[in-house]
This record gives C-alpha cells, structure tokens and sequence, in this order.
C-alpha cells in the first residue's frame, strides 16, 4: 500500500501511497492520519503531512507518512518501528474497507 519516496542520502524517509487502483477513492490524508495515531498507540511517533484541501490548493506534496531516522535508532528501534507500521496500515486498511462495504 505505501511506498517509499525520499533520495537514498536522506534521514528524510517519506511514505506514499502506492498506485492501486482499488485505492483511488480513498482519503489519503484522514488514513494516513489514523494510521499515525494507531503507531503513536502502540509507542512508535510518526507524522502525517499534507492531505488537506488548503494543502493542495497551495500545491503542496501528497498525503505522506514523514519518518525520520537518526544514529540514535537502533536496530530494535527501527525493527520495531517497522513492525507497528505494518500493523497499523493492516488494522486501518481493514477498518476502511469495513466502512465502504
């Protein structure tokens, strides 16, 4: 569903939604948003940019997921991290395709 969008040099790591088309008439920015607050539930912080409508207009990036990784992540750190994010996408995929049923 997500896919990675940064220059390889950066600590900048930027998550996009992937081209799907089963997902085209989602609201990217209110999933991303909820997939954020289900990691920040489960002890992992991440930040939700731009899917507003203020936003695109001022012509603004797409909806992302921003993660930012420095020397002081450990390898269980961002084990972990990676971990909670693919079980929150899941949950919040679900939840999503639970309510356009």
């Amino acid at each position: 569903v997500l896919t990675v969008s940064c220059d390889s040099k950066s600590p900048l790591i930027l998550l996009r939604f992937a081209p799907m088309p089963d997902l085209e008439n989602l609201d990217q920015g209110a999933f991303l948003a909820e997939v954020v607050r289900e990691c920040l539930e489960r002890g992992v912080a991440f930040v939700a940019t731009g899917g507003t409508k203020m936003a695109s207009m001022k012509g603004e990036h797409p909806p992302a997921i921003r993660v930012t990784a420095s020397v002081s992540h450990t390898t269980e750190d961002m084990d972990k991290a990676v971990a909670v994010l693919g079980e929150a996408v899941d949950e919040v995929l679900n939840n999503f395709q639970d309510v356009s049923v």
